[in-house]
């Protein structure tokens, strides 16, 4: 007849008996199911549960581990997007805001083409007026600066529609009044979505390194 150990159900509490040669078993009590653990003289056992987890993290890890290596070469590239979006916006400004002691060209209009568009912007809210007759150049550049900053894709949609109408220049023209306004609308209006996709993934990569470091 073998020998057998008495032990604890680890669930349960319930008393087994433990032969030599049994290596994995289910409580008679509560019906879970057991890894005997012999080692060092010492025999202990584990809920199978246990062991799934173990290597349910293991499999969790390797995962989160190739998760980190795309999602750092994804933030790259979305954060090059994002920067390109800001270059657009300060060649904007400059366009719009240029410095005080240039000169101007002859026939060249008293305002810039992009202010005329932040203008209008501004007063969208109003259609039938024209920004232009209405004072709209009563706002500061500070303020109109501020909203241009906020300007979501449908705000630059916007602008682009007033500065083709005002130029006749569609995107995709590489000459013309406008032309590389159009272009930086363009870009600018996919600022919104790179900031949000960037933030989703910084915070995925955040879940997954703290997985990997666990």
């Amino acid at each position: 007849m073998p020998d057998f150990i008495t032990l604890s159900c680890p669930t349960c509490g319930g008393k087994l008996q433990i032969t030599n040669d049994i290596e994995r078993f289910a409580c008679a009590h509560c019906g879970n199911e057991h890894i005997v653990r012999r080692g060092g003289g010492i025999v202990s056992l584990a809920p199978v549960v246990a062991g799934l987890n173990r290597v349910q993290a293991g499999v969790d890890k390797t995962a989160s581990e190739l998760a980190i290596a795309r999602l750092q070469q994804e933030i790259a590239w979305l954060q090059n997007e994002f920067n390109q979006t800001n270059v657009s916006m300060v060649l904007w400004n400059m366009d719009a805001f240029p410095a005080q002691n240039r000169t101007s060209h002859p026939g060249a209009s008293s305002m810039p083409l992009g202010k005329e568009a932040m203008i209008a912007l501004m007063v969208k809210d109003t259609p039938q007026a024209d920004p232009m007759s209405q004072g709209g150049n009563k706002y500061s550049d500070q303020q109109l600066a501020e909203r241009f900053s906020r300007a979501s894709a449908e705000d630059c949609d916007y602008m682009a529609g007033y500065l083709r109408k005002k130029t006749g220049v569609q995107l995709g023209q590489i000459a013309g009044a406008g032309a590389m306004l159009l272009l930086h609308l363009a870009t600018i209006r996919e600022r919104n979505r790179w900031w949000t996709e960037l933030q989703s993934k910084q915070k995925e990569l955040a879940r997954h390194m703290k997985i990997v470091s666990s």
